[in-house]
């Protein structure tokens, strides 16, 4: 097999800028005090770890508080659904403007839950037990009358009569069924941001730690000023996308358009009320991500772990009192995250401005004074990570938009039943939150072994590279193996603790198996960030892109399509989640052969070495160990 051939020239293909180190011979036989006459500044610890150091010793230092600040930024949306579960859904069954919406629907005999509920032949009683909570005799009797003389056409009547019932409730399950489906809805919106966002804070942290590899410190205070105000600028962009798409008067589009025929029109009310604070707030999500990729590129991964972690008490003290003592229902559990990024915006800045030797801190003239090459080389690293999180956002919003229409299983409720929602639409529910946190682990570790490489590949260490392709593939492959593992054992627990009905959930149950084949073939996931981080890296930004575009889009949505028309025409759900479980086993049959093609080609051409520091850098380590021995 010919790899040097002009098909993998061009798929491999990367510009090198020229780059003339200095070859000072007496930097090395200069005694401490000349060679800081020269400017050699000493080798910090963390270039020294990113040079020198054990791969192991190197993936821990560089890649445990990465893997921590992804399952930290995984667990926001767990604990959003848990927080709101228990502090919003109190507040939430009290509140008449959902109470109306139930009732009279769109206010011109659409899209009324009670309606719905009794047209399909369900008694009154039946719809007093199972959409309101709890009454006591007499008011039980009163509202089960007005229900019993309820028309559709006479829906305001019977609202009005019913406020005179001032104890009355929505029910808690049906409450907290809606609010797990809603922030199933919401989270396109995070996802779309968050898409975004890795433009600019991954790009600029990967251009960051090249030339922080490369030995050019000066430009790193620049990229980083230029950074912050380009991140801050497409943010505005950003917002007011998200906005106009979101915002209820304007009809809500990207909320409604995943409901399909089913339009609830209390879920469409909370989803405003959870992703209002996000949207007016996003420059903060942006400018903290930036400010965090800043830092981690400098390998200050101990404020990166201290940040992340007291974060998360920021983020539940904020949701929990916005929810439990102000009532505040969704808004403030999405309030506490924007404050949590707000706290780690500020802890980031003043790591960069006052630690006592950083490189990412910048001019006030490097905020306004652009360089748009800065610009132009940040999105082109950034943009394999938009394509992984912009696929994200693009398969949950299509998956949820078609499990609303998949069939329901035979001898489960149906969507009138469930009070306008699907059993299927709950189980994706309750499978998302899980989803995003079993892969935010690989997606941590993977930042820290492309902020690794990235830098190793500035020095030109091919062969380091790939002793840390090696040990990180290991463990990317042995927490996918865990993790199937744990599915197939506590599977059940993990859907119920978001709602799902315990009732329809057991081993062996068909939403059991659902869950299982949608699993499958997890494992072989590791392929896809393994690629990742290396062409990333590497700079191979072609290849990179059409790696992760793979397993979140050019695969799984064929997959997903797939799986729902077999569905539809054999009225089985069941083939919707086994073809989209077969996507990693689809996915690694066409990246393994690019991993070896790639190794084969660096093998070929002698570029499987390790490149002799330059007399500078020499110099700086030289500087290190003195500095050391002093102490």
């Amino acid at each position: 097999m010919n790899v040097n051939n002009k098909f993998w020239n061009w798929l491999f293909e990367v510009k090198k800028p020229s780059t003339k180190p200095s070859t000072d011979k007496n930097y090395l036989e200069d005694s401490l005090e000349n060679k800081q006459q020269k400017l050699i500044e000493p080798m910090t610890k963390r270039e020294v770890m990113l040079r020198y150091s054990s791969v192991w010793k190197a993936i821990i230092f560089f890649c445990l508080p990465t893997v921590i600040l992804m399952l930290v930024q995984g667990l926001y949306n767990i604990l959003d659904k848990s927080l709101a579960l228990q502090f919003a859904t109190p507040h939430a069954i009290k509140n008449w403007k959902y109470i109306e919406l139930m009732i009279i629907g769109d206010g011109q005999g659409n899209h009324s839950i009670l309606a719905d509920f009794l047209q399909i032949g369900n008694t009154p009683e039946q719809a007093v037990k199972e959409l309101f909570g709890v009454l006591n005799a007499a008011d039980y009797n009163k509202v089960l009358q007005i229900i019993s003389n309820f028309k559709p056409d006479q829906a305001q009547t019977t609202l009005d009569q019913l406020k005179e019932v001032t104890s009355l409730t929505i029910n808690e399950d049906l409450m907290k069924k809606y609010i797990n489906i809603t922030t199933q809805y919401t989270a396109q919106t995070y996802n779309l941001a968050y898409s975004f966002n890795q433009i600019m804070a991954i790009g600029a942290g990967m251009v960051f730690a090249i030339e922080f590899g490369r030995g050019n410190k000066t430009q790193l205070g620049k990229i980083s000023g230029n950074g912050l105000t380009y991140s801050f600028l497409v943010s505005l962009f950003v917002g007011a996308l998200l906005f106009s798409v979101s915002f209820r008067p304007w009809g809500q589009a990207l909320i409604s358009s995943q409901m399909g025929d089913h339009k609830n029109l209390v879920i469409e009310e909370l989803a405003w009320r959870d992703v209002e604070p996000l949207i007016y707030g996003i420059w903060i999500l942006f400018m903290a991500n930036f400010c965090m990729n800043m830092v981690r590129s400098e390998g200050k991964m101990i404020h990166i772990m201290i940040m992340t972690i007291s974060s998360l008490g920021v983020k539940c003290a904020v949701s929990i009192f916005s929810m439990d003592v102000l009532g505040w229902e969704l808004t403030g559990a999405q309030l506490g995250t924007v404050m949590a990024y707000f706290y780690q915006l500020v802890y980031c800045l003043i790591v960069m401005f006052f630690s006592k030797v950083t490189y990412s801190n910048f001019k006030f003239r490097d905020l306004y004074i652009l360089n748009p090459r800065n610009f132009t080389e940040t999105i082109k690293a950034g943009v394999p990570n938009f394509v992984i999180y912009f696929a994200v956002f693009v398969n949950a919003y299509v998956a949820t938009s078609l499990v609303v229409q998949l069939p329901i299983p035979e001898g489960y409720p149906s969507i009138e039943d469930s009070g306008g929602t699907s059993i299927v639409q709950q189980l994706i529910s309750s499978m998302t939150p899980w989803n995003e946190f079993i892969l935010s682990a690989v997606i941590g570790l993977n930042q820290g072994v492309r902020t690794i490489i990235a830098f190793n590949y500035g020095a030109g260490n091919n062969k380091r590279i790939l002793d840390i392709l090696k040990k990180s593939s290991w463990l990317m492959f042995g927490w996918f193996m865990f993790i199937f593992v744990l599915i197939i054992i506590a599977g059940p627990w993990m859907l119920t603790m978001f709602a799902f009905p315990s009732e329809h959930v057991g081993y062996g149950t068909t939403f059991y198996w659902y869950q299982f084949v949608n699993f499958m073939t997890y494992p072989l996931a590791c392929l896809t960030y393994i690629s990742l981080g290396l062409f990333q890296g590497t700079k191979r930004s072609k290849v990179a892109t059409w790696c992760t575009s793979l397993r979140t889009m050019t695969i799984l949505l064929p997959m997903i399509g797939i799986g729902f028309a077999v569905s539809k025409a054999t009225n089985d759900a069941f083939w919707f989640f086994f073809f989209s479980g077969l996507t990693d086993l689809v996915v690694a049959v066409l990246i393994a052969p690019l991993l070896y093609v790639f190794y084969k080609r660096t093998k070929i051409n002698g570029k499987l070495v390790t490149k002799d520091d330059s007399e500078n850098i020499k110099a700086a380590y030289a500087l290190y160990l003195e500095s050391q021995s002093v102490k």
